[in-house]
């Protein structure tokens, strides 16, 4: 039916269009991909002319909804428009363009080294035996600089293609609050905006004993917290982390249900040094006057004049009150 109406003389105005996009799609040669211009090619004519038939008033209705049908099962990617957006977004970025042609001139050279070499091997004259060997050195030597070039263009794009992330400076996460269950440790992490970057840019790794926690890309700033030490061993496999609003949430699985009283190893310490230390044999006024006299030593000198302040009043209380006793 589309073989016949193609011919009418009522589509005779689209044959240009069909030429004109089956050309512009052939000697559109900065695809990469070979299969999309292929299909460019395949599509354009079926697909221009449908739309002819869709939008002729003249045709019957029936011969309408046909061509509906025929354009809806046509693949979504043989679109004039999609096959040209993808021939912008593949080819232009980044010198695809010169890299293609740096590519073409090299598979030309070694379509030409291969049939210099196939006629060397033919050769009889010596003479002849020369020039052929000669040119096969120029040909490897400018195969091997247009290599060197391809390659050189690689790796600037690369270079270029570096992410901001690798460009911020970390910063080092201090602030933060913990929690506890019968199973986890709950870390706590307050970073602005943390829920709207990728999921692949928040990291977490896990020890036994300690957890690194690696948030990238965060604004144009890195983000590292490392916890080590842990008061008790962890379970590496059950432990995670998620992503809420603003917030990282480290848990920490428990190898066993006890309770923690502190995060670290080191603030435990920390925590029972401060503790003051007392004799259960020692007279307990002895252990008050020991405690007052640390208390005085570590003070500012506003807890130091209280104390000389308490003092003398008791010293005086207790001289009054053997006075009146005499």
């Amino acid at each position: 039916v589309f073989r016949f109406f193609s011919s009418c003389q009522t589509l005779r105005s689209s044959r240009g269009n069909v030429e004109q996009a089956r050309g512009y799609y052939v000697d559109w040669r900065m695809l990469r991909d070979v299969k999309r211009r292929q299909m460019a090619f395949e599509y354009a004519n079926d697909r221009l002319r449908i739309n002819a038939i869709r939008k002729n008033t003249i045709l019957p209705k029936e011969l309408q909804e046909v061509a509906d049908k025929e354009i809806a099962a046509l693949p979504r990617d043989s679109c004039p428009v999609r096959i040209r957006n993808r021939c912008v977004m593949t080819s232009r970025p980044r010198g695809v363009k010169r890299r293609w042609r740096l590519s073409r001139i090299i598979s030309q050279l070694e379509s030409d080294l291969k049939e210099v070499k196939s006629l060397l091997e033919i050769a009889e004259r010596k003479r002849v035996q020369d020039v052929l060997t000669a040119e096969q050195k120029k040909l490897e030597r400018e195969i091997t600089a247009k290599q060197q070039q391809l390659n050189k263009k690689e790796g600037s794009d690369s270079d270029k293609a570096v992410p901001s992330a690798a460009k911020g400076y970390t910063v080092k996460i201090n602030n933060y609050g913990w929690d506890q269950s019968d199973k986890f440790i709950k870390i706590y992490i307050t970073l602005k905006g943390v829920h709207k970057i990728s999921t692949e840019n928040i990291e977490a790794s896990f020890t036994e004993r300690s957890f690194v926690l690696l948030v990238k890309d965060l604004e144009g700033m890195n983000y590292q917290m490392t916890v080590n030490n842990l008061l008790q061993p962890i379970d590496i496999q059950e432990s995670c982390r998620k992503v809420k609003t603003d917030m990282v949430l480290v848990m920490c699985k428990k190898k066993s249900s006890k309770k923690w009283e502190c995060l670290t190893q080191v603030e435990k310490q920390t925590k029972d040094k401060e503790k003051p230390s007392f004799d259960e044999n020692a007279d307990p006024s002895e252990g008050l006057m020991s405690m007052l006299k640390k208390i005085y030593s570590e003070g500012d000198d506003e807890m130091k004049r209280t104390i000389n302040k308490a003092w003398a009043e008791s010293q005086e209380k207790k001289a009054r009150g053997e006075d009146m006793e005499l």
